[in-house]
């Protein structure tokens, strides 16, 4: 399993409650993206848990989710949020094994009003997809293209339950639970918008509904971020997606098939 960690000290414990009875069949991997709030010395106290991997390294959201799947060794990948408390979280993943048909599983929760997708599937796919992109914000929308492209996403609602745990007081999916200042504000703002329009090829319809702007902060905050966001483009480091999609089904064509080489060398064996 596999999540990220931004300056978020006071969901530590929250977090890792559920993984405290770690089994030797699952390791749990943190990568903390540069926090300076005390959150990576409170994961500190967790390093002697059994399968607990804890990495520091300055990144972004999809960075640092990347750097935890390659940092990984098991057959199965999970992808989770760090601001969210899974109690059932091994419930849903012998869930996942028993109708895993060779698919990446978006779990969405039904119950409270956090966000809570969990992210599963086979190592393989995660690699024929090659990861979130070096994405701040959008690192999701980014991967569920890429998935999409192959078909290989499925969306599935589950009555599970979670806590949701905030940073800074402020809940799961409000960006400025990561603002410090009006400068860290700003820089936030323009690099999430900057991201926005690379997943979208330059949409200005999506700064529009992620920031919720209508009337005149369309013009006053809406426009100067698309402006910038624009001139922003080229310090992008992801694959632009109208190469990475060609690949990734190059990729997956070779994934089915190897898949079915195996599934064949099997049956004349037995």
């Amino acid at each position: 399993m596999c999540t990220t960690c931004y300056n978020s000290v006071t969901c530590v414990d929250g977090f890792m409650e559920p993984f405290l009875n770690l089994s030797g069949d699952y390791e749990l991997i943190v990568v903390d993206g540069g926090s300076k709030d005390g959150t990576y010395e409170k994961l500190l106290k967790y390093k002697n848990l059994k399968n607990f991997k804890l990495i520091r390294s300055k990144c972004s959201r999809g960075k640092g989710k990347q750097i935890a799947m390659d940092s990984s060794s098991g057959s199965t990948i999970a992808h989770i949020d760090f601001d969210i408390s899974y109690s059932e979280i091994f419930g849903i993943i012998n869930f996942y094994k028993k109708i895993n048909i060779g698919k990446i599983y978006n779990f969405y929760s039904t119950v409270n009003h956090c966000a809570a997708p969990l992210i599963i599937g086979e190592r393989n796919l995660f690699d024929v997809l090659k990861g979130y992109g070096d994405l701040l914000g959008t690192e999701d929308i980014y991967f569920y293209k890429k998935a999409n492209s192959v078909n290989v996403l499925v969306r599935i609602l589950l009555n599970y339950n979670h806590r949701c745990l905030k940073i800074r007081g402020l809940s799961s999916g409000n960006e400025r639970r990561y603002e410090i200042n009006l400068f860290s504000r700003i820089k936030r703002r323009l690099l999430m918008a900057r991201d926005l329009l690379f997943v979208s090829s330059g949409n200005f319809n999506t700064i529009k509904v992620a920031y919720k702007l209508h009337g005149i902060k369309l013009i006053t905050q809406g426009v100067p971020e698309y402006i910038f966001g624009k001139l922003l483009l080229p310090t992008v480091k992801a694959e632009k997606l109208d190469k990475a999609i060609p690949e990734v089904r190059k990729r997956y064509k070779k994934y089915l098939e190897e898949k079915q080489s195996s599934i064949l060398s099997t049956e004349k064996t037995e």
